[in-house]
């Protein structure tokens, strides 16, 4: 589910389907968004020194508590904001255009943030020659964002 986060309020703002029923199972409850970065399994055979297969990863775990609305400003709002955002990197940007009466398809979720957790696992156990080219292989394969992770970690060491 996309969010929006809303930083002076400590903010997600988000929506989902009326038709789905977990909406109904969220009002003031407790809940934990987990959002993932890059990740990727790591072969063993990467490492100059010996070893065993693990994954390399990135996560933010979003503690807080949750709140339905049905004001339709507020979820077209919501709406709107979240299609100029996935709609700026193409050409010809879709431009909401859309019956409000739609807005009655769905119901808004608020999370008050109240904690925030990041947790990564990049080789900080290795040695720096295998991160180095464990960052190597990982670019070779395609996964250039937990390569540049790792990268960024190594320089900050």
């Amino acid at each position: 589910m996309p969010f929006l986060y809303q930083p002076q309020e400590q903010t997600l703002l988000g929506h989902m389907a009326k038709a789905n029923p977990h909406w109904q199972q969220l009002e003031k409850q407790n809940v934990l968004i987990v959002l993932q970065g890059p990740h990727a399994y790591i072969s063993p055979s990467w490492y100059l020194n010996p070893g065993v297969p693990t994954w390399n990863y990135q996560a933010v775990h979003i503690y807080g508590r949750a709140t339905c609305f049905q004001d339709s400003e507020k979820l077209k709002n919501i709406v709107d904001r979240l299609t100029a955002e996935n709609e700026a990197a193409f050409d010809k940007p879709w431009k909401p255009d859309y019956e409000a009466t739609m807005l009655r398809g769905i119901v808004g979720i608020k999370i008050e943030i109240e904690d925030i957790q990041c947790k990564f696992k990049l080789n900080q156990n290795r040695d720096i020659d295998d991160q180095k080219n464990v960052s190597t292989q990982l670019r070779l394969i395609g996964e250039t964002a937990l390569a540049k992770a790792m990268e960024d970690e190594i320089g900050n060491s």
